[in-house]
């Protein structure tokens, strides 16, 4: 499971989204080719609820995921992700801001 969370003020936080992608290909200069990659779990719509977005509960097999927090509109700053995992479970890479 993944949270995704602003500390903005309830008038000025965003709306965001978590999508989680499989499949994906890392290119030789570290960038991410997703058009083969299969969308295997998200947490809905954009919205923008105090505790943040999250995606549900998602037993997954080993592999590299991909996953792309965005925003609906254009938004500066900071953001919470929290990965929920058993222990051991997770490796956490960032590939690009």
């Amino acid at each position: 499971m993944l949270r995704l969370r602003s500390a903005a003020p309830r008038a000025s936080r965003p709306s965001v989204l978590l999508a989680l992608f499989d499949g994906a290909s890392r290119l030789s200069d570290g960038q991410c080719y997703l058009s083969r990659a299969r969308l295997v779990s998200n947490g809905g719509t954009y919205a923008c609820p105090p505790g943040g977005v999250s995606t549900p509960r998602t037993q997954l097999p080993a592999g590299t995921y991909i996953l792309i927090p965005s925003t609906f509109d254009p938004f500066e700053g900071g953001f919470e992700l929290l990965a929920y995992a058993a222990d051991g479970a997770l490796r956490v890479e960032q590939l690009a801001r």
